[in-house]
Order: C-alpha cells, then structure tokens, then sequence
C-alpha cells in the first residue's frame, strides 16, 4: 500500500468511529502525542487539552445521536512523513430521543504525521461549515467579503 493508501484507511477508520459511536476509535486517528484541534465553533485545543475536549464532544454527540458520516476526500498530497489532506464531512445526526435527523456538511483540512510505531496520524484538524456554491460573479461587490477595517 502507498501512503496516501494508508492515510485513506485511517480516514475510513475514522468515518466507522463516528457511525459506530466509538469515541475511541475515532481518537486513534489523532497523534498520541497530542494534536491541534481547530473545529468550526469551537476554540481551539492543543495537545492532551484537544484530546480531552474531542472525546467529550464525541460522548456528548454520541450519546444524543446515532450518526451517520460521508467523508469526500478531496486531496492528499503525501510530503516525506508528513501530508495534507482535504476535503469534506457530511453528517447525519439521528436523534435518540426521536424527531428529524439534522444535516451538517463540512469543509475540512488535515496536516497527517508518520510515526514508526503508529503510522500516518492527524496532528492538526480544522473544520468550518460548508457555504452553498456562488459563483464568484455573484459574490463580486459584496461588502461582507470585505476584510475588516477595524482589523
């Protein structure tokens, strides 16, 4: 198998986590030795901090939904022992408790690690809400695409 192979059987890995409402599996995807979470909504966690927070987040869903997640990989571009992946997630949340099921689509981006004990593990996790498709035109004089002044 190559390495993007590898990375890609993690990633697999990671969707069954989340469909299976594993917590742990889902964190065996992540560097042992901690990692950058920088998920959309959320501050950001680093370290045995984003470790803690991601699992509590996953309890936390886990327990309300049964979830259902697509994962849409974009690209991954292997560089020595670190690559980059992109893409998106799309999830299902079922509630438990009975009621509509809530859709979320969202964009992602993955700095991935090759440990020689591990394999190829995410070290930094950055999430944002997909935005439905525009074409440029239609964004061209929107002035909330323009920067901040005050920044």
């Amino acid at each position: 198998m190559t390495d993007e192979d590898l990375i890609h059987q993690t990633k697999t890995e990671f969707r069954e986590g989340f469909n299976n409402g594993d917590p742990a599996r889902v964190l065996r995807c992540f560097g042992s030795n901690g990692f950058a979470n920088l998920s959309d909504g959320m501050p950001s966690f680093w370290g045995d901090d984003a470790r803690r927070m991601m699992l509590l987040q996953l309890e936390e869903t886990f327990a309300r939904f049964d979830v259902e997640l697509g994962v849409v990989i974009v690209r991954t571009t292997v560089l020595g022992d670190t690559a980059i992946s992109s893409g998106w997630h799309r999830f299902v949340l079922r509630p438990k408790s009975g009621g509509d099921p809530l859709r979320r689509r969202e964009r992602y981006f993955e700095i991935w690690r090759k440990d020689p004990a591990d394999g190829w593990r995410i070290h930094y996790y950055m999430t944002n809400r997909e935005l439905s498709p525009r074409m440029v035109e239609e964004l061209t004089g929107n002035a909330a695409l323009r920067p901040d002044p005050a920044n």
